[in-house]
């Protein structure tokens, strides 16, 4: 719990008075997340992080034969299949304010440029939550998804395919010093829908003078304050 999120969440709970309901288990041991996948009906996973393009927690949960909730996100989306595995919770992201920004800094901040469809994400929940039918049958599906793509018998031929190409590529293009390519580019493809010129910005526990001086931009902050 290195960004001190738990305390804000605890705060949080039992504002709402929900606090008996919820256990909290900052720097989890591997034996504390194996019994929490164990015991666990459903994984919500809605991660809006721009390093996060995998997610080794839902191929996890998976196997534990759970169904995942997840924000449609990079590499979230490749893991979870909609309907059949999970369910994907729609994203907005605006990648362009990302443009000229140390992506080091914005690591901080990431809900500074994403944005999540809530109630979508309570529709899903509610959705697996009373359905134990259909999170057994989610569950069954993510288990045989692993078995046939994310085993290592199945993973070690396309690692080491890559291994090869990238070592092609690495001695026919010789120096790799030139310009960068714009974050906006790279990232575009990351949100459900990539905004552009018009910002919708999600208000959490950033606070808005760190936003203005990662973008630094007048206009931005203008629309976050409305």
């Amino acid at each position: 719990d290195e960004t001190g999120k738990v305390d804000q969440l605890k705060s949080i709970t039992k504002s709402l008075g929900i606090e008996e309901y919820c256990t909290w288990l900052p720097n989890a041991t591997k034996t504390e997340s194996d019994q929490c996948l164990v015991g666990a009906d459903i994984l919500v996973n809605v991660s809006d992080h721009i390093q996060e393009t995998f997610g080794l927690v839902n191929i996890e949960a998976m196997a534990n034969g759970l169904p995942v909730i997840a924000g449609d996100w990079n590499g979230f989306r490749n893991i979870i299949d909609d309907g059949i595995t999970g369910l994907l919770v729609p994203t907005n992201f605006d990648a362009s304010l990302l443009d000229g920004v140390n992506l080091e800094s914005i690591a901080v901040s990431p809900s500074a440029v994403m944005g999540l469809d809530f109630e979508a994400l309570l529709a899903a929940m509610q959705k697996l939550g009373e359905d134990a039918e259909l999170r057994i049958k989610m569950g069954y599906m993510g288990i045989k998804k692993v078995q046939e793509k994310y085993a290592w018998k199945s993973l070690a031929p396309y690692y080491i395919k890559l291994i090869e190409e990238r070592l092609e590529l690495a001695k026919s293009t010789g120096s790799r010093n030139g310009p960068r390519p714009w974050a906006s580019k790279v990232f575009s493809h990351y949100g459900t829908k990539f905004l552009k010129e018009k910002y919708t910005v999600c208000r959490g526990p950033i606070e808005l003078e760190n936003v203005i001086d990662l973008v630094g931009n007048e206009s931005v902050r203008e629309e976050m304050i409305k």
